[in-house]
């Protein structure tokens, strides 16, 4: 019996690998991203649950702690889908289809490397080799690496004081969040600003100016105070 568990374990264990880095769906969110973080956008048109070859550079490259590790630091990832069974939105498959006749897609797995404003750097396929391989392609026209903002950015940023004058508090309603990307450090899309944790930025609504400071970003949702209220408010992603 005792084999038996052991066996069971060591199979478990050596079928465990690293989830594979966060692909965004919202094109125009990953484009703000590249824009804050300077850096390129890998976009990814699929057939995700038919396409033989895509299916293969997915768990031969995507799916590796390499690829992982190297565009969770360089890279915004957009995986634009075109699945026979999976469920998408109507909005999902309109923007996939605009994508997909901007890019003149014809054909499964396409990739391509842009820069912050959708300029295409390079064009990619599905390569053997493994993600040393597709890793060293994608460095051929990628820019170098930035550096590292300094740390004491966000402290100072978080504690902006708050704008002058009194601004009536129904314009807030006007505030909502549009998009979230990427993982290491994702960025929310809110209004027309782009925020990584800790940002403070005044953003224009209607008549009125608000100071916006981003307390924390999730999945699906992020944390922020608007004018130094000592609250946070929460914004949905796609709340009306």
């Amino acid at each position: 019996m005792r084999r038996t568990i052991l066996a069971v374990v060591v199979f478990l264990l050596g079928n465990f690998s690293l989830p594979a880095a966060h692909w965004s769906t919202d094109y125009n969110a990953a484009l703000k991203a590249a824009q804050v973080h300077k850096r390129p956008v890998l976009i990814n048109f699929t057939g995700s649950d038919w396409c033989g070859w895509c299916i293969r550079l997915k768990n031969e490259v995507f799916n590796t702690p390499e690829f992982d590790e190297f565009a969770k630091s360089r890279l915004v990832l957009v995986e634009v889908d075109f699945p026979n069974r999976k469920p998408q939105s109507a909005a999902l498959q309109q923007a996939n289809q605009a994508l997909q006749e901007k890019y003149r897609v014809t054909g499964y797995p396409t990739l391509f490397l842009v820069d912050g404003s959708g300029k295409v750097l390079q064009q990619l396929g599905y390569m053997e080799g493994g993600p040393k391989v597709f890793i060293e392609q994608l460095l051929k026209t990628m820019p170098a690496a930035p550096p590292a903002p300094p740390k004491t950015n966000t402290v100072v940023a978080a504690h902006l004081p708050a704008s002058k004058g009194p601004v009536d508090k129904s314009v807030y309603d006007k505030l909502a969040l549009k998009g979230i990307s990427g993982t290491a450090k994702p960025v929310a899309l809110i209004n027309n600003k782009a925020f990584t944790t800790g940002d403070s930025f005044k953003l224009h609504l209607g008549t009125a100016s608000v100071q916006v400071t981003c307390v924390s970003i999730s999945a699906d949702h992020v944390m922020i105070r608007v004018d130094g209220e000592t609250e946070p408010r929460k914004l949905v992603l796609g709340a009306k």
